[in-house]
């Protein structure tokens, strides 16, 4: 195995990803579509004027027309979330494709249905990696008052410590998606991924943060240009908002999948 340079790595992912228009264009409509439906479902089920405090504060409403909104929104969620899987294949499928010169959106589309299951189960376990562990933190601070300066201390360096433990282990998984798509093996690529991030975590980390901070400071370009769009009309709004957030999660897409992907051929020994 080969050591890595972040910003090597990170270089080449940001030219794949904007040398690659038609992937842009294809994930963009993707997700776009899906958020679109989503904000204008959520809009229409759960306009401003339904929306109770008690919904917002307790998330148990009390009245139907809350319950249908909260049920609503979890179909939506998980609808969302089915999607942004699908589109994670297809840019993974077309980073493999490119590099034997062998692209076809159609046939991959179709080829999604065998990476599907695999993808969504390593999507989850990368996942429940920060949820699961975090959720006790959650549930004691909203729950319970710490009286003590001392224990609100010890609490917040508690945090920080496992925050930095599932930090380490997410990135010593984060090679299981690019690996799996050569393998089709979900517990096999977990494992490898493992194997082959030793000594390279804080490049990981360090692509990671540079691949977070270009899609940041792109979003906020287009967050700035719409608020000077000053638009009135809700509606028109919240179609744009869709938009604007679906061509950001595009890019982080794409750019992530991409340098994940670009770090596995290089421990691998690839050029």
């Amino acid at each position: 195995m080969k050591k890595v340079s972040a910003v090597e790595i990170f270089s080449k992912a940001f030219y794949f990803t904007f040398s690659n228009f038609d992937l842009i264009i294809l994930i963009f409509l993707i997700h776009a579509t899906a958020s679109v439906i989503s904000s204008i479902v959520s809009y229409y089920f759960s306009p401003p004027f339904l929306i109770e405090y008690e919904y917002i504060s307790t998330f148990f409403p009390t009245s139907s027309t809350s319950k249908i909104a909260l049920l609503v929104e979890i179909v939506l969620q998980i609808f969302l979330f089915l999607t942004y899987v699908f589109s994670l294949i297809i840019i993974f499928l077309y980073i493999f494709a490119k590099r034997y010169k062998k692209v076809s959106f159609t046939k991959i589309i179709v080829n999604t249905k065998n990476y599907y299951l695999g993808t969504l189960i390593i999507v989850l376990v990368l996942m429940s990696i920060f949820i699961l562990p975090i959720l006790p933190f959650t549930y004691f601070i909203l729950n319970f008052s710490v009286p003590s300066i001392l224990s609100q201390l010890l609490l917040i360096l508690s945090f920080l410590a496992l925050l930095v433990i599932l930090i380490y282990i997410s990135l010593r998984l984060s090679l299981s998606l690019p690996i799996y798509f050569e393998r089709k093996e979900v517990v096999e690529s977990l494992k490898k991924s493992w194997k082959i991030t030793k000594g390279n975590v804080f490049k990981l980390f360090l692509v990671n943060v540079l691949v977070g901070l270009v899609t940041i400071a792109f979003f906020a370009l287009l967050t700035f240009f719409l608020l000077l769009v000053l638009l009135t009309d809700i509606m028109l709004r919240v179609v744009l908002n869709s938009l604007i957030f679906s061509l950001f999660t595009s890019l982080f897409q794409i750019l992530t999948a991409s340098s994940h992907a670009f770090f596995y051929f290089k421990l691998k020994g690839r050029r």
